[in-house]
């Protein structure tokens, strides 16, 4: 069987200078060779053109939202992606109780991105990017042992430059970049059905990784080439108890590692032949998902987990005061994540034969991350994040396929700054979705901000931000959606 999806997209935009023209292609097919083997070919090809309207300053996006920053739209700044990814996933059963894996992939990826521009200094990143991944897994189930033995292999290669440009057009070459990552990653995790409903989830994962960062300089022929190797083990330990056939309770305790990227690199805020470190901490999580039954019909469900992370070395970007739109990489000491996620549904019958149904669902996150006794920021929040963030939706549906009902997006207050200094408001949004599901198509409709409220949905960060810098993104007003999609 197989599935395609072609894509073509021409949106003007709700501001100034947001012009976007996309055209994709989706593809992926199987065969079952036998009854033991079987693989998937996928396919994807997207061609974006973007105009990028830039951040505004408080005044600006108060006095009209829908203006576009004046140097992004004399630079004519832009996000040119083109790409082609194709892969593959091969399924070899070798016994009833054992299966072999085997998964490759290969992506293209031309970027040309006008981002930066004044009468001293202009930025056009013109880069290509190759992605090689190769994958293996191998899974045995053994009386009460579930093992899964894998490993992820990926290359990655970017070459191009850094120009000055004139309008979107480049100029001078100031910058040849030349960056390679490597990646390889081996674990094994076993799931131990040690008693009838108790089950211990327990492993580790072993990563090697390398980065290297070539640029040099066109005017002086100086080489800036920072070098990291870096390699880690990680153990993982988690318990998850059967309460019932339907609900089930878990915790999990694990260390996370994660090396910088060649972006990260490049823009390290020292701009020297340091490396940064990679990232690292422990995260503790506990919870329950299942679902159960409310009376004649009724059903409630739920996914829900309480998390707690000290990290190290977290890298935070930082905004670059020599080059406004850019942003710096740093090392943090120590910062807290710590929060909430929750997803919560239920299914409400109308009438005795349950031909028409009331389905509320209601996703919740709460955010609770800071610095840790940072010497320069203390305690303070980190910036970006939200004190909570809340999607929910009460739709109507019948069997025919109907559906109906308002949707309603929440996002609390969060800091810009890392002084603390600069609060973006928090918003309400209202919404309305229709459609129908059948068995050869569907089709909706679906209205957002149906108030028209004007709020701020993405900004910068700035080390210390005031009403003059523009980092603000005003948010989508009010607009319709609509689609069809079939089944063939």
């Amino acid at each position: 069987g197989g599935l395609s999806t072609a894509e073509a997209r021409r949106l003007d935009g709700y501001r100034d200078h947001q012009l976007q023209d996309r055209q994709g292609l989706y593809a992926n097919g199987g065969w079952q060779f036998s009854d033991t083997a079987r693989t998937r070919l996928y396919l994807t090809h997207i061609d974006n053109d973007q105009e990028l309207p830039g951040a505004l300053t408080r005044a600006q996006w108060k006095d009209d939202p829908e203006q576009a920053n004046a140097d992004n739209e004399s630079g004519n700044h832009l996000l040119n992606v083109k790409s082609w990814r194709v892969a593959s996933k091969t399924e070899l059963d070798i016994s009833d109780n054992s299966t072999l894996t085997f998964g490759v992939s290969y992506e293209e990826q031309d970027l040309y991105h006008p981002i930066v521009s004044s009468p001293f200094f202009s930025l056009l990143i013109d880069t290509e990017q190759r992605n090689t991944g190769l994958s293996l897994r191998y899974n045995r189930r053994h009386g009460d042992h579930d093992i899964l033995v894998g490993i992820n292999y990926g290359d990655t290669e970017v070459k191009g430059g850094n120009f000055s440009h004139d309008r979107g057009r480049t100029t001078d070459l100031m910058t040849e970049v030349d960056n390679q990552a490597e990646s390889l990653e081996a674990f094994v995790v076993d799931r131990w059905q040690f008693l009838p409903k108790w089950t211990a989830v327990y492993g580790a994962q072993f990563v090697d990784a390398t980065r290297e960062v070539r640029n040099v300089t066109v005017s002086s022929g100086d080489v800036r080439n920072p070098q990291g190797d870096y390699d880690s083990i990680n153990p993982r330990l988690g318990l998850i108890h059967q309460l019932t056939d339907n609900i089930e309770l878990f915790t999990n305790l694990s260390r996370l590692y994660e090396a910088p990227t060649t972006y990260e690199l490049e823009d390290d805020a020292r701009a020297n032949v340091e490396t940064l470190d990679a990232m690292q901490g422990t995260v503790l999580e506990i919870g329950s998902r299942g679902k159960h039954a409310l009376g004649q019909d009724s059903t409630w469900r739920w996914d829900i987990a309480l998390y707690y992370g000290e990290l190290k070395d977290e890298i935070l970007s930082m905004d670059d005061p020599d080059a406004p739109g850019t942003s710096l990489a740093t090392n943090v000491d120590s910062t807290i994540h710590a929060g909430l996620e929750a997803l919560v549904g239920a299914s409400f019958p109308l009438d005795s034969t349950a031909s028409h149904r009331l389905e509320p669902l209601v996703s919740l996150s709460v955010n609770e991350f800071s610095f840790d006794d940072d010497p320069v920021y203390g305690d303070n929040q980190l910036p970006a994040a939200p004190g909570y963030v809340i999607k929910a939706e009460l739709l109507y549906r019948h069997t025919s396929g109907f559906y109906a009902g308002p949707t309603l997006d929440i996002v609390d207050e969060r800091y810009a700054d890392f002084r603390n200094t600069y609060t973006v408001d928090a918003y309400t949004l209202l919404g309305l979705r229709i459609g129908t599901s059948q068995d050869s198509w569907d089709a909706y409709v679906e209205v957002k901000n149906l108030a028209d409220e004007e709020y701020v949905a993405l900004h910068s960060v700035r080390n210390i931000a005031t009403d003059e810098d523009a980092i603000l993104q005003p948010g989508e007003p009010r607009s319709v959606y609509a689609g069809v999609r079939f089944h063939f």
